[in-house]
């Protein structure tokens, strides 16, 4: 969590003031529809992933001209919609390893300064086991429990946009978000857990009582025709 936000600190203050409060607001407001309304678009999520992770592959292993590009991202995005069950479980595992991986890493004190590549060469196994854990259980969930798969995604999604727009709002306003979340990287690393777990449980609510809905309707227009009878 906390070398999210050095991270973000980082490439937000190379931004000019108006792109960092524009981008805060945008990816502010993206954050809280994914965490509270965004499984209701599932699809549209996988499609737009899908998209950017094409683009991103694009951009590491090609000469990402503009042709390239608009392929690679209209194939994947093509592909995510297709597959749109296996994608959404793919990051769902990538997000509960990503976790792992920082909780690991807080707890043992240990940060990113030497690179992303060099920490990971250095891994004991059993590290390897604590951050592959949680992601094969997010696959093995994804063909057993998918109704909870999906808000839970979207739900992590969500919380991990409203933190890097606040984080963006923060370094416009002049703050150093990353001291402030050092100080207190406990507290923050439950508050993102929480609103994961309250984002997934609302959409999983609101999700269950719409479907509830519908099978009501045939019984309310009976009685009213025998009452009319």
């Amino acid at each position: 969590m906390l070398e999210i936000a050095k991270i973000l600190q980082t490439y937000a203050q190379n931004l000019s003031p108006e792109a960092q409060i524009a981008a805060g607001i945008i990816i502010l407001i993206l954050g809280l529809f994914l965490w509270l309304g965004g499984i209701g678009y599932t699809r549209i999520l996988s499609i737009t992933l899908g998209a950017l992770f094409g683009l991103a592959c694009c951009y590491l292993f090609t000469e990402h001209t503009p042709l390239e590009m608009l392929v690679s991202a209209a194939v994947a995005g093509v592909i995510a919609m297709l597959l749109e069950k296996a994608f959404i479980t793919l990051i769902t595992a990538a997000l509960a390893a990503a976790f792992a991986f920082l909780i690991l890493f807080q707890m043992q004190k240990v940060n990113l300064d030497s690179g992303l590549r060099t920490t990971l060469s250095q891994l004991a196994v059993q590290h390897w086991i604590i951050i592959a854990g949680p992601a094969v259980l997010a696959i093995i969930a994804g063909f057993y429990i998918w109704p909870l798969v999906r808000p839970m995604c979207s739900a992590a999604l969500g919380t991990i946009f409203i933190f890097a727009g606040m984080i963006l709002l923060l370094v416009f306003k002049g703050s150093a978000p990353a001291k402030i979340i050092s100080e207190k990287s406990y507290f923050y690393s439950l508050v993102f857990v929480v609103m994961i777990a309250f984002g997934a449980f609302l959409q999983l609510i609101l999700t269950t009582g719409l479907r509830k809905k519908p099978a009501s309707q045939p019984k309310e227009e009976g009685q009213k025709n025998e009452k009319s009878d």
